[in-house]
């Protein structure tokens, strides 16, 4: 029954066997992504846009890791230089910072 219910909306029923008190393990997150957020153009990057948005730094920089990390994985592209992660992370800014309303 629900089967048909998955296929009638075009989607498929997947079945899980794991316990329910324990979150599924992330993928770790490229060495690329790792190192770029060591770098002095991230952590003012960082700075600027939780100033920007009057929010505290570390939970802008978490929120960036892993919209990046999840965009690095949907393009399945974990192995970006730095300079293809700062154009995305400058995008996220972009969005973030200067929303129109």
């Amino acid at each position: 029954m629900l089967n048909q219910i998955a296929h009638a909306l075009g989607t498929c029923l997947a079945v899980s066997l794991t316990d329910p008190d324990t979150d599924p393990a992330e993928p770790p997150l490229p060495p690329t992504l790792v190192r770029l957020t060591q770098t002095p153009y991230f952590q003012r990057t960082v700075r600027r846009l939780a100033a920007v948005r009057e929010e505290e730094s570390h939970q802008i920089q978490a929120r960036l890791v892993d919209g990046l990390a999840a965009a690095a994985r949907g393009l399945k592209r974990d192995d970006m230089s730095e300079g293809d992660w700062r154009r995305l992370l400058d995008s996220m800014v972009l969005v973030l910072a200067y929303s129109v309303e």
